[in-house]
């Protein structure tokens, strides 16, 4: 590993070994309870430890995200929990750092952890250099910034913090809300449901049809939106995507670069790791070229996004705070399979003899091969589909490659216009 970490969200202890297999260095994921990926967390303490252990074994390290806006109650939580949290975080299977944002649970953690490192998260609003130091006072090693955070802030922050870790969201999907601070799915759904405690149900991304404008009492301009099955996605924005600007954001000091995809498939999780790898590894290794840089901003079109954007990075957001806001692009390429440890293919969706698909192979350029053969308990198929956890085949492509564990492989679809 360089010195400049690629980091990824968990999301599942499968996607967990995909994000490896492709280049992450390390990968972060939600404590119960604490963490703003409540909605979609899986995990538990027995879960994080063989997490840990794993990535550990490996040579790659965790961070466990406890980055509520916490209330008194959390904190009561916490105080129930207070020695399983101890043994977690002080013994054999312990994080290599944990995400927070309150410094209620920062003080918590300190008092049950002193060793522990401290990353601060995105959701303390750290975005000038001042407030870094502050951090760094109080026991940080690394300052997670703000997504609103510009190219020359970072260049500014590393140089006022010349020795703090900093870490910046370089891919995903973006909330409409500055810095997440959002209230509309409270709004709609109800208490249960608010982002800030990790219940998000993405009201940003339904459609709403424009209805016009009106002024009210105040003299105030309001905008009339109606929810509507073929309505434009008013809140609705681009995905931020940097691979363009990795040299640049290593120059400007950023140690650590995060991906985001949760509910994503693996074909993406493994797409967008290998992608920034490849682009990482070449800046550190002397062999950057910007035509490979454009090839692997080409694959990352491949996926299902809403739109690339830089985000505030260069300005861009401020300036076009909706940025056309729209729909998914839903991409022209579904995950279709995944070589295991013994050769063969575990099939997600359906495979035929003549179909040009997609590999993906773990190091390199992805290739098109054709499928010569299904072959299934020694007997030949036209085609397979998926269906069960017996769904294994043996595929002999034209060429008669073969590709390690892990290798994913994709089709290319036809999309309904």
């Amino acid at each position: 590993m360089s010195s400049f970490e690629l980091l990824a969200p968990a999301g599942s202890p499968e996607k967990m070994k995909f994000a490896f297999a492709y280049g992450a260095d390390a990968c972060y994921m939600g404590m119960p309870d604490f963490s703003l990926r409540t909605r979609l967390n899986n995990f538990n303490f027995n879960s994080l430890k063989a997490s840990i252990d794993y990535a550990h074994s490996i040579g790659k390290k965790i961070y466990v995200t406890f980055n509520i806006f916490a209330h008194n109650q959390h904190l009561e939580r916490f105080e129930e929990l207070r020695a399983e949290f101890s043994e977690f975080l002080n013994g054999p299977s312990r994080p290599d750092a944990v995400i927070v944002s309150d410094p209620g649970l920062m003080l918590a953690i300190h008092e049950v952890a002193p060793k522990m490192d401290i990353h601060v998260s995105t959701q303390a609003n750290t975005l000038n250099y001042k407030a870094v130091q502050f951090w760094e006072k109080n026991g940080a090693t690394r300052a997670i910034l703000w997504r609103e955070a510009s190219l020359d802030d970072i260049r500014d922050i590393r140089k006022h913090c010349p020795n703090i870790e900093i870490e910046c969201f370089v891919h995903g999907a973006m909330c409409m809300a500055y810095s997440g601070r959002c209230f509309l799915s409270r709004y709609f759904v109800g208490a249960t449901a608010s982002a800030n405690l990790g219940a998000c149900s993405q009201p940003c991304r339904r459609e709403y049809s424009y209805e016009g404008e009106q002024i009210n009492e105040d003299g105030e301009k309001e905008v009339i939106l109606m929810e509507d099955e073929h309505g434009s996605y008013f809140f609705n924005s681009h995905d931020l995507c940097c691979i363009e600007y990795i040299r640049e954001l290593m120059e400007a000091g950023v140690t650590s670069f995060k991906v985001e995809w949760r509910t994503k498939s693996i074909f993406y999780v493994s797409m967008v790791m290998k992608a920034y790898r490849e682009v990482m590894d070449s800046v550190t290794d002397g062999s950057y070229n910007p035509e490979e840089v454009a090839y692997w901003k080409n694959e990352l079109g491949k996926l299902m996004n809403r739109g690339y954007s830089t985000g505030f990075m260069f300005g861009e957001a401020i300036a076009d705070p909706s940025l056309e806001s729209h729909s998914n692009a839903p991409g022209d390429y579904r995950f279709v399979g995944e070589y295991t440890y013994d050769g063969q293919v575990f099939v997600h969706n359906k495979i035929c003899v003549g179909d040009i698909l997609e590999v993906v192979p773990v190091h390199g350029r992805n290739r098109a091969l054709t499928v010569k053969k299904i072959i299934k308990n020694d007997e030949e198929l036209s085609e397979f589909s998926a269906g069960n956890s017996e769904s294994y085949v043996t595929l002999i492509f034209e060429g008669g490659e073969s590709f390690e564990p892990m290798t994913v492989i994709v089709k290319k679809y036809k999309t309904e216009k």
